[in-house]
């Protein structure tokens, strides 16, 4: 397979190769574009669910950090108010 890079780099008769390759219709380059942007398409999907639900167990986190919190402030509440009796 021959690499589509600039036709300055390229000999004279590949040059000549690549250009009969393209006119002949070659799909070979543009099933291989379309086989890294399928793939690019789901590991961006796939990426994004993994960041959705790693953002879904920060939040679970801050919900159970507010929650010891308060019950610290209300444990603390109790035992000062024992204390002053």
């Amino acid at each position: 397979m021959i690499e589509d890079i600039p036709c300055s780099t390229q000999k004279e008769d590949m040059k000549e190769e690549v250009l009969n390759k393209k006119q002949n219709g070659n799909e070979t380059s543009n099933t291989c574009s379309t086989n890294i942007t399928n793939l690019e398409m789901k590991c961006r999907k796939e990426l994004h669910a993994i960041q959705m639900e790693n953002e879904k167990r920060k939040s679970r986190n801050l919900d159970l950090e507010e929650e010891l919190l308060r019950g610290k402030i209300d444990y603390y509440k109790k035992k000062s108010r024992s204390l002053l009796a």
